[in-house]
């Protein structure tokens, strides 16, 4: 285990306030597995108390904060052992989450919750376990990483860009009809790990609704340009879906494979 594991272990071993904790541990892991923000991206969604979730690359379990106490049953699957483990101290109190390596195929859930890197193909397994899918990813074509910023995932500037990794949301979208899903697009601002705001095709950001810089999470002092004066033409010209830094995508899944 990392340092910065056994910190954030011994955080949650002694139930210390995470913004008490963050105060003295501002690096991106801390941020990135310690931050209440991080469950901002699905505190509205509308989980029942009946449901059964599973969360794909679930981590730490930061995301499931706010979705843990309010559903039936909360499956992390993370293959980590040690991240695995942080999960478990954390939702210690709660008996209604469990912990696998790999989602069990034979097992319906309600909603499955995918994040982080994946590929298009990975899907494609869950859609016949679930009824809704819930999927979280960056635009590699987003203002962020055109301006130079460098994801959560990557080592280097523009290193998804170049090497056409990523998912866009055209090659999404033909993904899930292929499948015969249904789906609505959301575009969490500034990205899905720190959202601060959602908006969707039915109320996209207007001119001056959106402020401030996008996260870089490898603390990189190269820029392109300025996002703020390039972000402003973008709304100005009604092309935010192309340009947004994330995507948050509900998808009813219909098909049977």
């Amino acid at each position: 285990m990392e340092a910065w594991q056994k910190e954030i272990l011994n955080s949650f071993t002694n139930k210390q306030d995470p913004i008490d904790f963050l105060l003295t541990h501002q690096s991106r892991e801390y941020m990135y597995h310690v931050s209440p923000v991080r469950s901002n991206l699905l505190a509205w969604y509308p989980f029942k108390e009946n449901m059964r979730v599973a969360e794909i690359n679930s981590g730490t379990g930061a995301l499931g904060t706010m979705i843990v106490p309010y559903v039936k049953e909360y499956t992390c699957v993370e293959k980590d052992p040690d991240l695995q483990l942080i999960a478990k101290i954390r939702y210690k109190d709660y008996k209604n989450v469990d912990y696998c390596s790999e989602l069990d195929p034979a097992k319906k859930y309600d909603v499955i919750i995918v994040t982080g890197d994946y590929r298009l193909e990975e899907i494609k397994n869950y859609i016949a376990s679930t009824s809704i899918l819930l999927l979280a990813f960056d635009n590699p074509l987003s203002l962020s990483r055109l301006s130079g910023n460098i994801s959560y995932e990557e080592k280097a500037p523009y290193e998804a860009l170049e090497a056409g990794k990523g998912i866009t949301k055209k090659a999404m979208c033909a993904f899930l009809e292929r499948y015969n899903c249904s789906y609505t697009f959301y575009y969490p601002y500034p990205d899905y790990i720190f959202t601060k705001e959602i908006y969707s095709d039915g109320h996209l950001p207007k001119l001056g609704d959106l402020y401030g810089y996008s996260y870089d999470y490898k603390e990189n002092e190269t820029m392109s340009f300025d996002e703020n004066k390039v972000r402003n033409l973008i709304l100005k010209e009604e092309k935010y879906p192309e340009y947004a830094n994330s995507y948050l995508v509900e998808v009813k899944c219909h098909a049977v494979l």
